[in-house]
Order: structure tokens, then C-alpha cells, then sequence
């Protein structure tokens, strides 16, 4: 299932990239976004690329089909590849569990728009592949991206507020 998302937020691409990256903020969307766990695991540069690692453990209620194949929770490593000097980057879901089953990536860019506000697109594609639950399982990771996503576009905005 393939999916665009946009937000507009209130801050210049630099503030905007800037935030993005901060320990403290990842806190505070930590905490927003009711995570269970998100953490940097590694970083590291790759010729023109800047690679940063993620574990991630969201908060989220399974479909009860869902939970008899993955348990109570699902965890993945989100790989995020930063070109430098751009404000853009790929991204790929890792998921703990179902590896081979579960294919999740895309990209990631920011656009000026106007003055002191920015355009962040997230582009990608989620395929999941278990019979009988594999589209209702994209349809329900689709909305809960752009829920997260919603959110998170409001805490940068409060947070780009004072900058």
C-alpha cells in the first residue's frame, strides 16, 4: 500500500531539520506519541550519508489476528539514510518480528513554503504479506502513520514557537 503525507510546519527548513535530530525533542515526541521505546541505536557516516538507527516500540492495540502472530507489541529498527547538506532522507522499517513478511520504506523531504514555514513529505510503501490480515494490517499501520504524524506536527510547531 503505497501512502503520502503532508504537514505544514511552522518553522524554516533549517529550524525544522534542526529539530528533527535533537535528542531533547526525541524525548518529548517520545513522550507525545506515547512510545514505548525510541532510541538512537547507531550513527554513523557512509560516503555522502549520515546513517541513523532506531529502535522503536510503539504503544498501539493489535488486532487480536495480529497479536496471535506478533504478541502484545511490535518493535522495529527504523533506518533513516541523511544525504548531507539536503533535507531529505530514505527510510526502511525493520520489523523485529515476521522478517520477510513485513516490507516498509520510502522517503522523507522538506520544501520552503513562503516564509518561516516548511512542507514535510513522507512518501512510502508497506506491504505486508500474511493471509487473511496483510491489507487490514497496512490500512491500520497507514492510519496510525498518519495519526503520529498529525501529532508530531504539533508538538514541532509548539516547540519551534520560542525559535
Amino acid at each position: 500500500m503505497k501512502f503520502k503525507i503532508e504537514h505544514i510546519i511552522n518553522g524554516t527548513q533549517e529550524k525544522v531539520w534542526e529539530l528533527l535530530w535533537d535528542d531533547e525533542f526525541s524525548k518529548v515526541l517520545k513522550k507525545a506519541l506515547n512510545l514505548e521505546e525510541l532510541e538512537t541505536v547507531d550513527k554513523k557516516e557512509e560516503g555522502d550519508r549520515i546513517v541513523i538507527k532506531k529502535k522503536v516500540t510503539p504503544r498501539i492495540t493489535l488486532p487480536s489476528t495480529v497479536k496471535k502472530l506478533v504478541g502484545d507489541r511490535i518493535s522495529y529498527l527504523e533506518i533513516d539514510k541523511l544525504k548531507k547538506d539536503e533535507y531529505f532522507f530514505d527510510w526502511e522499517i525493520k520489523p523485529y518480528v515476521l522478517q520477510g513478511k513485513v516490507k516498509s520504506s520510502g522517503i522523507f523531504y522538506l520544501e520552503p513554503v513562503g516564509e518561516n514555514k516548511t512542507r514535510r513529505i513522507i512518501e512510502g510503501e508497506i506491504n505486508i504479506k500474511l493471509f487473511g490480515v496483510g491489507k487490514s494490517f497496512e490500512k491500520l499501520t497507514v492510519k496510525n502513520l498518519q495519526e503520529n504524524y498529525s501529532k508530531a506536527t504539533q508538538v514541532m510547531n509548539e516547540a519551534l514557537e520560542g525559535k
